[in-house]
């Protein structure tokens, strides 16, 4: 029997649902957009707990023969690595006594639109910050992988200088390809988002028990890197020089995000067929609109008209050198220097 605790809806809530005595759809103000899935690839985990491959990790050596001596011998070797996955949820119970008839269809679709964006905003925040070397739970998401400027894999950031404390952000670029980079969900788990009517059950809490409908919102999601080399990192962008388009991010500066986005492009290019995903946040996004809109950086525009017939607006789909620039508000603005 469950424990009933005080997260349940109860009167208060829905008095704040209602104008009138009728359910009114609230305004959504507290939603984001966090377009990381349109291009991301994925597939089921190879294991229960945890997608597992294996990695190139050294080349034979090889020789130049000279006639009547012996080659010597050498060989390849290889490694398995292993990435986890994450399960995230968001439950809602209501009373039974509280909610009867059309009410509560009513009630369970309000909270599970709520709950539907509260976990995609969870999954996007994971897929860049989550920490699973720190947090058992949890997957490692983009930023954990590229934090130094002197790692191993250093050469896949590209610092644009900013110095401020608590005051950059960065662009994430993924190269989604079968033995490169992709996202995994656990063994019977569909891709994105899933909710389930767990019908009337038995809680308890201090008085009693009482009867609750309950409903459960769930992702589960993990990051497979095969390729290190499919990751990238445009980091340590100013946000106020962002916002003024001036020193570092001036557009004739080296150390623009244009020119971050140029390294990405000369390094991921050669990997394979198909486009290099850019994941920025809102203030790198409506920098590059500004800049499409002028025309001022070669390369960078929309996917489709900006603007469509009869006074309807286009997608707003930025593209630089056709790869793909997508929203993602979950990424900070407010990160720590990259060093």
């Amino acid at each position: 029997m469950a424990v009933n605790g005080n997260g349940y809806l109860n009167f208060v809530d829905q008095s704040t649902s209602k104008v009138k005595g009728d359910f009114v759809k609230p305004a959504e103000l507290l939603n984001q957009r966090n377009d990381w899935m349109r291009y991301a690839r994925w597939q089921e985990s190879n294991l229960d707990t945890c997608e597992e491959f294996i990695i190139r990790t050294s080349l034979p050596d090889a020789y130049f023969v000279t006639v009547g001596k012996g080659v010597p011998i050498s060989k390849a070797t290889n490694a398995k690595v292993q990435e986890g996955w994450a399960l995230i949820e968001q439950a809602c119970e209501i009373p039974r006594h509280l909610v009867r008839g059309s009410d509560l269809e009513t009630t369970l679709v309000d909270q599970r639109m709520a709950g539907f964006e509260a976990v995609a905003q969870k999954a996007a925040e994971a897929v860049v910050y989550a920490n699973g070397s720190l947090n058992d739970d949890q997957f490692n998401g983009w930023a954990v992988r590229l934090s130094s400027l002197s790692a191993p894999n250093s050469k896949q950031l590209f610092s644009c200088g900013g110095a401020t404390a608590n005051a950059q952000t960065s662009v994430y670029a993924v190269k989604y390809m079968e033995k490169g980079a992709y996202f995994i969900t656990p063994p019977g788990m569909v891709a994105g988002l899933s909710s389930e009517d767990m019908g009337v059950q038995r809680a308890t809490d201090s008085s009693g028990v009482l009867d609750i409908y309950r409903q459960v919102v769930n992702m589960g999601l993990g990051f497979a890197l095969q390729d290190w080399r499919c990751l990238g990192r445009i980091c340590n962008i100013d946000v106020a020089h962002l916002n003024a388009l001036s020193n570092n991010q001036a557009p004739t500066s080296f150390l623009s995000v244009i020119h971050g986005m140029l390294y990405m492009i000369g390094r991921m290019t050669r990997l394979g067929s198909g486009p290099i995903v850019f994941h920025a946040p809102q203030c790198v996004h409506s920098a590059l609109i500004r800049m499409a809109t002028e025309k001022s950086i070669n390369g960078l525009g929309y996917l489709e008209q900006a603007g469509r017939q009869f006074g309807e607006p286009g997608s707003g789909q930025l593209s630089f050198h056709g790869n793909p620039i997508v929203l993602m508000d979950k990424i900070l603005e407010t990160e720590a220097v990259v060093s």
